[in-house]
C-alpha cells in the first residue's frame, strides 16, 4: 500500500509539473502547418499518436502555438479556434511575438543582440546586482526604450522588458519598425507641440498635438517618432524629446505592491495599487513587472496589470 501511495504522489507531482510548464508558456508562438507530403495534419486530442483525432488540419494553415514542445506542439488553429496537439514536424514556425514588418519606417533604435559568447543577459536593472531574468541569443531583435548609464532598456518581440548591456547591442538592418501596439503621449510645458512631414525641423508643420495626446508609435528615424493618432487619423513626425511611450501602464485591480518578485521570492508587500494608479513598467518576464510608481520601485503580477509597453 504504501509503494502504491508513493506512486500516485510521485505521477501527481510529473503531472503538475507537465501543467506547470504548459501554462508558463506565453501565447506568443505563432506558425503554419507544414507536413513533409503536402496533405493535411491530423490534430489530436491529446500528445499521442493513438489519441482520438479531432479534426485533419489543411497543410499551409495558421496556428497559434499554446504550448511549445520538442515532440508534441499544443496549438490553437486560427480560423477554425479547434485546440489540440500536434506533431512538432508538422509545423513550422513563423513568429515570435507581434508581428511589426510593416510598416516601412526606418527606425534607427531596433537593434540585435552582439555577444562574443553567442548570449547577453536580459537583467531586471541597470546592473550586475540585478537578477538575469533570461539568456538572449545572438541576432535577436530588440528596440531601446532608454538608457540608463552603461544600460539599455530594451523591448522584447514577445513583449518582455528588461535591460541589457548596451555594449552587447548593435544597430539592426532588417527590422524597420516598431513592434505594433506601443503607444505613447505629447508631453510638453506647454499646450501643444508641432507635428511635422518629415522627420527634421526643417520639415512643413502638418499641425499641433495637445499634451497628452495619445498616438500610436509606427517608427522612428533622426530622433523623431513616426506616429499616427486614431482620433485625429493623421500621420505624422514628432521630436522623440517631447513624446513619451510610457505612462500609458495602469493597476487594473486593486494589488499589492512587492519588494521583490513575489514568485521568485518570499517578498513583503510595499503597499497596495489602487485600481486606475498609472505606472511606468521598468522590466517584464511575461508573468511579473519591475514597477515605478512615483519615486518607489516594486513587483507587481501582471494579472493586475493593463499593459502598453
Amino acid at each position: 500500500m504504501k509503494r502504491l501511495i508513493c506512486a500516485l504522489i510521485s505521477l501527481m507531482l510529473v503531472l503538475s509539473c507537465f501543467a506547470a510548464a504548459e501554462s508558463a508558456i506565453l501565447p506568443v508562438v505563432y506558425g503554419k502547418v507544414t507536413s513533409s507530403n503536402g496533405a493535411a495534419s491530423p490534430l489530436y486530442q491529446l500528445p499521442n499518436d493513438q489519441r482520438p483525432v479531432i479534426k485533419s488540419v489543411p497543410n499551409g494553415a495558421a496556428i497559434q502555438l499554446l504550448f511549445e514542445g520538442t515532440v508534441w506542439h499544443k496549438i490553437q488553429v486560427t480560423n477554425t479556434g479547434d485546440v489540440g496537439w500536434m506533431k512538432a514536424g508538422e509545423i513550422t514556425i513563423t513568429t515570435r511575438g507581434r508581428s511589426a514588418l510593416t510598416y516601412g519606417a526606418s527606425v534607427t533604435s531596433a537593434k540585435t543582440i552582439k555577444s562574443s559568447d553567442g548570449f547577453a543577459a536580459l537583467r531586471w536593472g541597470p546592473g550586475l546586482e540585478y537578477d538575469a531574468m533570461d539568456q538572449l541569443p545572438a541576432g535577436l531583435y530588440c528596440w531601446v526604450y532608454e538608457r540608463v548609464g552603461d544600460w539599455s532598456r530594451v523591448l522584447l518581440e514577445d513583449g518582455r522588458i528588461g535591460y541589457v548591456h548596451s555594449t552587447l547591442l548593435q544597430n539592426a538592418s532588417k527590422i524597420t519598425t516598431w513592434p505594433e501596439g506601443i503607444k505613447g503621449y505629447v508631453q510638453v510645458s506647454g499646450n501643444a507641440a508641432n507635428y511635422r512631414s518629415d522627420a527634421n525641423y526643417s520639415s512643413k508643420v502638418l499641425g499641433t498635438l495637445a499634451s497628452g495626446h495619445i498616438v500610436d508609435i509606427l517608427g522612428e528615424k533622426n530622433s523623431f517618432f513616426y506616429f499616427y493618432s486614431e482620433s485625429l487619423n493623421k500621420y505624422g513626425y514628432i521630436s522623440i524629446d517631447i513624446m513619451s511611450p510610457e505612462g500609458l501602464n495602469r493597476v487594473a485591480y486593486l494589488a499589492p505592491l512587492y519588494y521583490d518578485h513575489p514568485y521568485n521570492y518570499n517578498a513583503d508587500v510595499l503597499w497596495e495599487l489602487n485600481a486606475g494608479q498609472v505606472v511606468k513598467v521598468l522590466a517584464n518576464d511575461g508573468y511579473v513587472s519591475r514597477v515605478q510608481y512615483d519615486n518607489v520601485i516594486g513587483y507587481i503580477d501582471n494579472n493586475d496589470l493593463v499593459i502598453h509597453h
